[in-house]
């Protein structure tokens, strides 16, 4: 591995995305490299005006981090580890525009919506074989901080299938990863895996991806996916591939949104798939794409996807076990309903 000097990186590397940059300062070569590698961000000369920035300390020192918090600041919210191994959470908040977020061993986050910045802190070394800091330290604040540009984080993945695009969403483990990848290889285009960001222009829906990868769990890989074990392969260990790579052919962003899938598995042989109204996707599609503790991030996006449920179509699938009759189900859903216009 790459030995980091320590004056690496403490000058600003600026990256671009559509309409806003991203400013990101660390001494973390393997951070860049994974920006480069797996993100839609891309390096530019100089910031925006509508920037963000992003500070990322490894190997720190929590104590030292949190030091600088006023004390105005208030604990909003905690969680405690259930067992031995879990990460406990505490949030902090000093108005509505300022919070510290604490995992206790592990790292801690500075969210500033006013100056658009974030402050990032992980107690030990990033390595380049393992994205969790990385997706826990930059992915996962940026999503909240891009609500500034009107960019709503939505867990869901977003394909092209027959010329419309699709969300595919449902709690954690329903398959979202699997079903996607299930597209993938029936010849359809994934633009993201669970990182879509939602956008109103005029009186339509578009989906943007700031991520260019897909992680697929071992069981499914073993399952269903044996054939990709080496092609676009980016993380041996964790079934990572890039989307870019294993796309059938290139995909342009944005996608404009028609169809919402909430996928249940059915531990059955076929896909059944079922008409749905907007308010029966509610209780399955915000929990988990809503943060209960950020009201800057969680005001825009219930006003949005309130907006957005009644534009599209909103089915509910129960995923079989034969991806191909799932492709099969999927595409035929698509297409029934353009023979209906």
């Amino acid at each position: 591995m790459h030995k980091q000097s320590e004056t690496e990186f403490i000058q600003p590397v600026y990256y671009s995305f559509s309409d806003f940059s991203l400013t990101l300062v660390t001494r973390s070569n393997d951070c860049h490299a994974m920006m480069r590698r797996l993100t839609h961000f891309r390096p530019t000369d100089h910031p925006s005006e509508q920037n963000i920035t992003i500070c990322f300390q490894e190997k720190a020192n929590l104590d030292v981090f949190f030091a600088p918090m006023p004390s105005s600041v208030k604990l909003l919210y905690e969680i405690k580890p259930d067992r031995a191994g879990d990460r406990g959470i505490q949030v902090y908040q000093q108005d509505v525009q300022v919070r510290w977020i604490r995992f206790p061993g592990f790292g801690g986050i500075a969210v500033n919506y006013v100056s658009r910045t974030i402050a990032s802190s992980f107690v030990s070394e990033v390595r380049p074989d393992d994205l969790v800091p990385f997706i826990f330290f930059i992915i996962q604040p940026l999503t909240r901080m891009v609500s500034c540009f009107a960019y709503h984080f939505l867990h869901a993945a977003t394909l092209s299938v027959c010329g419309h695009g699709i969300l595919i969403t449902g709690l954690s483990g329903r398959g979202k990863s699997t079903a996607t990848m299930a597209l993938v290889d029936g010849g359809h285009v994934a633009l993201t895996d669970e990182y879509t960001f939602i956008k109103k222009e005029k009186d339509e829906f578009f989906a943007y991806s700031m991520m260019d990868w897909i992680k697929i769990s071992p069981v499914a890989q073993n399952r269903f996916f044996r054939h990709r074990q080496s092609r676009g392969l980016f993380c041996d260990a964790d079934h990572v591939y890039r989307l870019s790579q294993i796309n059938p052919h290139p995909i342009k962003q944005p996608v404009k949104i028609s169809h919402l899938f909430i996928l249940s598995q059915s531990g059955q042989h076929d896909t059944r798939i079922q008409s749905a109204v907007s308010l029966d996707v509610i209780p399955e599609l915000l929990p988990v794409s809503i943060s209960i503790f950020d009201q800057v991030q969680q005001k825009g996006q219930f006003e949005l996807f309130t907006d957005f449920l009644n534009t599209v179509r909103c089915y509910r699938v129960s995923f079989g076990t034969d991806m191909d009759r799932f492709v099969s189900a999927v595409e035929q859903t698509v297409q029934k309903e353009d023979n209906k216009i």
